[in-house]
């Protein structure tokens, strides 16, 4: 079972550098095709979750946190489009987020609208008085959250997942 491999902030703003063209070389017996600068890898060969974890932290010269998931979740993801319905142009940017574990109970009066930015009218409105402002996460998407509910989340700000259920 083939399976992608994320490492967390590598190579970004200068920080956590890295060459991952050259750990894919140096674990050449597992297999491991490097895709692009940032980290992130494709394993078709049969090895356990925990050697590849082991194997890569220790090609890296930082802690890292290393993220190793089923190639068929990516596939599927891909395959379910979700921003097909979406509007394209130079000025939106299409992110999805991996995350290493499931949030729960985290952000439960967070908010995401899809299409123009809009003031939220009543019927939206967070039940605190003492909301953030809304926040732009794209060009058509507006996110509204509530500070207190967020700021003690893992990742310590707000994240969504979009198309995997």
């Amino acid at each position: 079972m083939c399976q992608v491999i994320f490492l967390r902030a590598v190579n970004v703003g200068g920080a956590n550098r890295c060459q991952p063209a050259a750990i894919a070389k140096q674990l050449g017996k597992f297999g491991i095709i490097n895709i692009g600068a940032v980290g992130t890898f494709v394993v078709c060969e049969d090895v356990s979750e925990s050697v590849l974890r082991a194997a890569i932290a220790k090609k890296l010269p930082f802690k890292c946190e290393i993220m190793i998931c089923p190639a068929r979740d990516i596939i599927k993801l891909a395959a379910k489009n979700p921003f097909s319905q979406q509007p394209a142009g130079p000025n939106i940017t299409r992110f999805v987020n991996i995350l290493a574990k499931r949030l729960q109970g985290h952000c439960d009066r967070e908010q995401i609208r899809f299409g123009p930015l809009s003031p939220a009218d009543e019927s939206d409105q967070l039940p605190r008085q003492d909301r953030e402002t809304p926040r732009r996460a794209s060009d058509n998407t507006q996110l509204e959250y509530d500070r207190e509910s967020c700021e003690n989340s893992p990742t310590g700000s707000v994240t969504t997942k979009y198309g995997m259920e």
